[in-house]
């Protein structure tokens, strides 16, 4: 067993972190892979990694020099993504326990529990809110009926997280990793942080709500949006029903991605965020990124 901050290091001596086929690797682009690659590497378990990679200045030197005879990965290196599935265990509280599902298309399978310390997530029948087991509102007002899309939007999160470890990308939201609640105002911030070598970027970026809907963001051809990453915040958004956990999840390469950007936009609306899942890993390039950023909403209290 190894933590995320080990893994993410052991790619940079792979090379992973190297960018236009350099073999010197600055500070800054070090420091950017490994905080990136532990975000994208993290479920939800209540605890979390937050190093402090000190020095926060000389982004510029040079902080390791591989040799000239590094043969990078021409592939991914990553499992497939049908190989993340999971077994859900659901503990429900306040009511009758959830039914048992399988859905062997998908890789998953969802089990009720009676051991709330084994549990994946809490269902608070009498209120239709789903939990993670870190204390998150994944979800509200949530019917039975709606387990199979909130269990696939899972595994389609673990299959992106697994996709973003060898490949990360930053993405954050503006006003930090909190709690916002309904109506409050926000966006996404996908621009280099000091120190990170400046590329063209094309991009796609979509939201998978916790209830599994997948809403396509940008780039939007009707509005003449740039194919290329603005410098600037992602647009404006408020927070609003349905509440829980979303997940932003930006993908990014140096090469138009014309037929990933239509196949997502038409998944805009519908549930299917397994196919989300699949039509990036089939689409995947040596020098794609994939960052995911969750956000939290929740009503007024």
């Amino acid at each position: 067993m190894r933590g995320a901050l080990s893994y993410a290091f052991a790619r940079v001596l792979e090379g992973a972190a190297l960018q236009n086929g350099k073999t010197e690797l600055s500070h800054g682009d070090l420091i950017a892979y490994l905080m990136n690659s532990i975000k994208n590497s993290l479920m939800d378990s209540g605890t979390s990694q937050r190093p402090d990679l000190r020095p926060k200045q000389s982004f510029d030197r040079v902080a390791i020099r591989f040799g000239s005879d590094l043969k990078l990965a021409s592939s991914p290196q990553q499992a497939p993504p049908a190989e993340v599935g999971s077994v859900l265990r659901v503990y429900s509280e306040k009511g009758k326990s959830i039914e048992r599902l399988k859905r062997p298309e998908l890789d998953l399978a969802v089990e009720p529990t009676t051991d709330r310390s084994r549990a994946d997530f809490i269902y608070f029948v009498d209120r239709g809110d789903f939990y993670s087991k870190g204390g998150d509102l994944i979800v509200s007002k949530m019917l039975p009926v709606d387990i199979a899309d909130i269990a696939e939007r899972e595994i389609a999160i673990r299959k992106l997280l697994e996709l973003a470890k060898t490949r990360p990308r930053t993405i954050t939201v503006n006003r930090g990793d909190q709690r916002y609640l309904a109506g409050q105002e926000m966006s996404l911030d996908a621009r280099r942080s000091d120190g990170e070598a400046r590329v063209t970027e094309y991009y796609v970026l979509l939201i998978i709500s916790g209830n599994g809907l997948v809403q396509f963001m940008y780039p939007n051809r009707l509005k003449n949006d740039s194919m290329t990453l603005p410098d600037l915040p992602l647009g404006q958004m408020q927070a609003g029903e349905p509440f829980g956990a979303d997940y932003a999840v930006l993908v990014t390469d140096q090469k138009p991605m014309d037929d990933l950007v239509k196949s997502l936009n038409g998944l805009n609306g519908s549930r299917s965020s397994n196919a989300v899942a699949i039509q990036i890993a089939k689409a995947l390039t040596p020098t794609m990124k994939i960052g995911l950023q969750p956000i939290y909403a929740a009503p007024k209290p």
